[in-house]
């Protein structure tokens, strides 16, 4: 179990999947591995409101969720996952979204500079944060 902080910072991720079982990875400016898009949910933002933008900006794909309106409540899509992460001072709870999309090639941002399609076999080369590497295979197998 990882240790609970007091402190806790909300974020989102977005793995997408094109029909060739490759994720989409962009080069982390600050930390130097890959990862799927994503970022730290703003003041009073939704998660898929946060999905969004951090896709938008990451890579310049306007990404829309499903809403649906019943009664006067609104149903909006869930996270597939859920990761707790131990920062030793605070935790990310991160709400991963895991998509099939058309393959692209994005429009990067300042602050991103690279980006692959990269297969399972790909990945075994690559600089990734081992929760990465075991959630991309994880979904592989159960959502593919």
């Amino acid at each position: 179990m990882v240790k609970m902080y007091e402190k806790k910072h909300f974020a989102v991720t977005v793995y997408m999947f094109n029909k060739d079982k490759e994720i989409l990875l962009i080069k982390h400016p600050k930390l130097g591995v890959w990862l799927p898009p994503g970022g730290h949910l703003e003041k009073n933002e939704l998660p898929t409101e946060g999905a969004s933008r951090e896709v938008l900006e990451e890579i310049g794909m306007g990404l829309k969720f499903r809403e649906e309106t019943l009664d006067n409540t609104t149903l909006i899509k869930s996270p597939d996952y859920t990761l707790i992460e131990d920062l030793k001072d605070h935790n990310h709870i991160d709400l991963i979204y895991v998509l099939k999309v058309k393959h692209f090639e994005p429009t990067l941002d300042n602050e991103i500079h690279d980006h692959r399609w990269a297969s399972i076999k790909e990945l075994k080369k690559m600089d990734l944060f081992e929760n990465t590497r075991t959630l991309i295979k994880r979904i592989l197998s159960e959502k593919f």
